[in-house]
């Protein structure tokens, strides 16, 4: 990824990337709503908190949107998954399966935000 397309990945404003970060919202909206409802501890209610106020600074136009596709969208594509490997835990299904797909999130989310992170650094340094 050239360094000189900062500029581009943070400032574009990506449609997508915006009814991507809305249907985010709306979905940790829920997501607190069930936390709270089934009393699932303050760890969830902190974490959807914050995912909510992410994706509601993340709306503001051309704010990261390049970003958001992936935060906000590829890595929540192993949730589904996830929900589905949450049957087959340890004392009742496969055992050890559903600990691959956290360490292989982890890997992927490591790499991004490197590259958003130097984005942001050189953004900053930009003399305009």
């Amino acid at each position: 990824m050239p360094e000189a397309g900062y500029e581009a990945r943070l400032f574009t404003y990506h449609p997508g990337a915006q009814q991507l970060l809305l249907f985010f919202l709306a979905y940790n909206v829920k997501n607190l709503y069930d936390s709270y409802v089934w009393e699932d501890g303050p760890e969830f209610i902190f974490h959807h908190v914050v995912s909510i106020i992410v994706a509601w600074n993340g709306m503001y136009p051309g704010c990261g949107h390049f970003y958001a596709i992936f935060f906000m969208g590829i890595s929540e594509i192993s949730t589904w998954i996830l929900s589905i490997l949450a049957s087959f835990d340890d004392e009742y299904g496969v055992v050890g399966l559903g600990a691959a797909f956290p360490i292989t999130k982890i890997a992927v989310w490591l790499v991004q935000i490197i590259v958003q992170g130097r984005d942001e650094i050189m953004a900053l340094l930009e003399k305009s």
